[in-house]
């Protein structure tokens, strides 16, 4: 199932040859970085020091992006089967003469 598309709806902010970055990455990321600055502002006003906030953001970023991924392969497993090692990343493959690239999805 695919996410609505059309003229109206802009789904990414902006994007390089290699990068897309998408308003809900944007969004997400500055939620976690406000609960952060929040977090570390009351850890400071009981004594504690904030780079343990920090620490534990950046820790909880990582292993959530990490489960994330394993919870959807794990879902999603008849696709990923046989081919558990390979990227399911597509590559881009940049043409020098053309500058048009060529990404393919797996199947």
């Amino acid at each position: 199932m695919r996410p609505p598309s059309g003229p109206a709806i802009i789904d990414h902010l902006f994007g390089l040859s290699f990068l897309t970055v998408r308003w809900y990455g944007v969004l997400i990321v500055s939620g976690a970085i406000l609960a952060g600055y929040l977090a570390a502002r009351r850890a400071r006003a009981h004594g504690i020091d904030d780079d343990h906030v920090w620490n534990q953001l950046l820790l909880g970023m990582l292993f959530g992006i990490i489960c994330a991924r394993i919870y959807y392969v794990a879902f999603e497993w008849p696709r990923y089967a046989g081919r558990c090692w390979r990227s399911s990343i597509p590559r881009a493959a940049a043409s020098p003469s053309t500058g048009r690239s060529s990404a393919r999805w797996p199947a």
